[in-house]
Protein backbone atom coordinates (compact mmCIF):
# COMPACT_ATOMS: atom_id res chain seq x y z
CA UNK A 1 0.00 0.00 0.00
CA UNK A 2 1.38 3.61 -1.46
CA UNK A 3 1.25 6.53 0.96
CA UNK A 4 -1.12 9.35 -1.42
CA UNK A 5 0.87 12.44 -1.27
CA UNK A 6 -2.78 14.48 -0.32
CA UNK A 7 -5.65 13.15 1.75
CA UNK A 8 -9.27 13.51 1.91
CA UNK A 9 -11.65 13.33 5.02
CA UNK A 10 -12.80 9.59 4.60
CA UNK A 11 -16.53 10.75 4.90
CA UNK A 12 -16.26 13.30 2.18
CA UNK A 13 -14.41 10.76 -0.05
CA UNK A 14 -17.07 8.18 0.33
CA UNK A 15 -19.69 10.83 -1.38
CA UNK A 16 -17.26 11.81 -4.55
CA UNK A 17 -18.08 10.70 -8.07
CA UNK A 18 -16.78 11.89 -11.03
CA UNK A 19 -19.03 14.79 -12.02
CA UNK A 20 -18.90 13.75 -15.62
CA UNK A 21 -20.10 10.35 -15.86
CA UNK A 22 -21.25 9.61 -12.00
CA UNK A 23 -19.12 7.01 -12.11
CA UNK A 24 -16.83 5.44 -9.15
CA UNK A 25 -13.23 7.59 -8.74
CA UNK A 26 -10.10 5.37 -8.27
CA UNK A 27 -6.81 7.08 -5.67
CA UNK A 28 -3.91 7.98 -7.62
CA UNK A 29 -1.05 9.72 -6.51
CA UNK A 30 -2.09 12.89 -8.91
CA UNK A 31 -5.70 12.33 -7.24
CA UNK A 32 -9.22 11.08 -8.14
CA UNK A 33 -8.99 9.07 -11.36
CA UNK A 34 -12.27 8.44 -13.34
CA UNK A 35 -11.65 5.32 -15.52
CA UNK A 36 -15.59 6.02 -17.31
CA UNK A 37 -14.21 9.32 -18.35
CA UNK A 38 -10.85 8.77 -18.68
CA UNK A 39 -9.52 11.63 -16.59
CA UNK A 40 -7.63 12.58 -13.36
CA UNK A 41 -9.22 15.32 -11.21
CA UNK A 42 -6.54 16.65 -8.91
CA UNK A 43 -6.57 16.99 -5.04
CA UNK A 44 -4.87 20.09 -3.75
CA UNK A 45 -4.05 20.54 -0.04
CA UNK A 46 -6.71 18.24 0.70
CA UNK A 47 -9.55 19.99 -1.68
CA UNK A 48 -10.31 18.05 -4.86
CA UNK A 49 -10.86 19.60 -7.79
CA UNK A 50 -13.70 17.65 -9.90
CA UNK A 51 -13.95 20.56 -12.66
CA UNK A 52 -13.75 18.96 -16.23
CA UNK A 53 -11.17 22.11 -17.16
CA UNK A 54 -9.15 21.47 -14.21
CA UNK A 55 -8.78 17.60 -15.14
CA UNK A 56 -5.63 16.25 -15.97
CA UNK A 57 -5.39 13.28 -18.73
CA UNK A 58 -3.98 9.84 -16.71
CA UNK A 59 -0.70 8.38 -17.56
CA UNK A 60 -0.73 4.74 -18.58
CA UNK A 61 0.51 3.48 -14.75
CA UNK A 62 -2.74 5.44 -13.71
CA UNK A 63 -4.72 3.88 -16.49
CA UNK A 64 -3.15 0.44 -14.83
CA UNK A 65 -5.29 1.20 -11.48
CA UNK A 66 -8.46 -0.01 -13.46
CA UNK A 67 -6.75 -3.60 -13.28
CA UNK A 68 -6.39 -3.24 -9.70
CA UNK A 69 -9.44 -2.18 -8.25
CA UNK A 70 -11.55 -4.07 -6.44
CA UNK A 71 -14.60 -5.51 -8.64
Amino acid sequence: MSTRPWSLDPELRALLVCPLTRGELLDVDRGLFSPEADLVYPVVDGVPYLLRELAIEPTPQERARVDDSPS
